[in-house]
């Protein structure tokens, strides 16, 4: 009997869940602030379980071999386009952002979790995430290989946009709720979804985040956000619905 995890399963689940969970809350969880390692480990493991991020056996592949297979995909190209195009760094703008928003190059961020580009966290102690991939055997395209991966390890855009979301007052003006999202055409095509839906769970995940103080009353609806302040000591409940998405999937 094996115990290896299927990490195509665990993949359509993490994007089964971060598309019907409003981005006000499911965001709100990826870049909760942490202050401790306990928060930061409940952080780290919102991607379950491990293998939806790292190999089983620990062996981390090439970074430009990830990108090609990412490239066959058509969501998963279409979504490393979309974060290589709003966490561009610029030295010019105040986010350090190219464009200027640390809401679309958060959202990008999140869209790459459930592919095979999937990023996490790399500690429990700090906000540093980066790909699992290295460049060793890049060859002549090692450089290609590093800048590839420096855009999540040493990327001024995405580390001040995830800092913005504990900094003190509003997040910026740009990070108003989006419409309902669509399912991924991967999701779509999926035939266990045309008979399991996830039932309506706002009201319990805003519960969750209120009892963390990840999300503070007036956030909902309105575009706005008070400070993130403390870590969420009911985060694991909410990972329990994902539990539910890989139960199905």
């Amino acid at each position: 009997m094996t115990s290896r995890c299927n990490q195509h399963k665990c993949h359509r689940a993490l994007r089964r869940f971060l598309e019907r969970v409003p981005e006000e809350y499911s965001l709100g969880v990826l870049f909760c602030p942490c202050t401790n390692t306990l928060c930061g480990e409940r952080r780290r493991k919102t991607i379950v379980p491990s293998c939806s991020y790292q190999d089983p056996e620990g062996v981390q592949p090439n970074c430009l071999h990830q990108q090609s297979f990412c490239r066959r995909d058509d969501l998963c190209r279409s979504r490393l386009a979309d974060f290589l195009n709003n966490c561009w760094p610029s030295p010019l703008t105040a986010s350090g952002c190219l464009k200027d928003s640390a809401g679309l190059c958060l959202r990008a961020y999140a869209g790459l979790i459930g592919t095979i580009m999937t990023p996490n966290y790399l500690s429990n102690s700090s906000a540093d995430v980066s790909l699992w991939c290295n460049c060793e055997g890049s060859g002549n395209q090692w450089q290609d290989c590093l800048r590839l991966q420096r855009m999540f390890t040493h990327n001024p855009c995405l580390r001040n946009s995830i800092s913005w979301m504990g900094s003190p007052g509003s997040l910026p003006a740009d990070f108003t709720p989006l419409p309902a999202p669509r399912p991924s055409p991967l999701v779509q095509e999926d035939e266990l979804l045309s008979n399991n839906h996830l039932p309506e769970h706002n009201n319990i995940v805003v519960d969750i985040l209120r009892e963390g103080h990840c999300l503070q009353p007036g956030l909902r609806g309105t575009g706005g956000a008070a400070p993130l302040t403390t870590p969420p000591s009911a985060v694991l409940l909410l990972l329990l619905l994902l539990s539910t998405s890989l139960s199905w999937g």
